[in-house]
């Protein structure tokens, strides 16, 4: 009888002491960057629903007529540098012949 006391006092003092000790889970910032490859001339930037930009592209005169997504991918690349991580991209074309680019980024929030 002693024995099972003891036994089951260790066992709640390990499973108090696991549950307690358990990491919170990890919680990120979301980002989106959307590109409207030629002849359209924008790349907006989305992060965790609360920020938004807009920025204008200017082509050389041989991109405009070729799908270039190098605007998204020095966005994507200025991103990295602080510390983004990418988690996906995505190309969608639409019936009126533009090319949509998307990155999606995350980052780990600083509590």
């Amino acid at each position: 009888m002693k024995k099972n006391k003891v036994f089951l006092t260790i066992m709640f003092l390990v499973l108090t002491n696991t549950i307690f000790c358990q990491d919170k889970p990890t919680k990120y910032q979301f980002m989106v960057i959307e590109y409207v490859g030629p002849p359209g001339k924008w790349i907006s930037v989305s992060i965790d629903g609360e920020k938004f930009s807009l920025e204008s592209v200017v082509y050389e005169s041989w991109e405009k007529e070729t799908p270039n997504a190098n605007p998204l991918l020095s966005k994507v690349k200025e991103y990295q540098n602080k510390d983004w991580e990418v988690m996906n991209f995505e190309t969608q074309i639409s019936s009126g012949g533009n090319e949509f680019f998307f990155a999606y980024l995350r980052k780990k929030k600083v509590d």
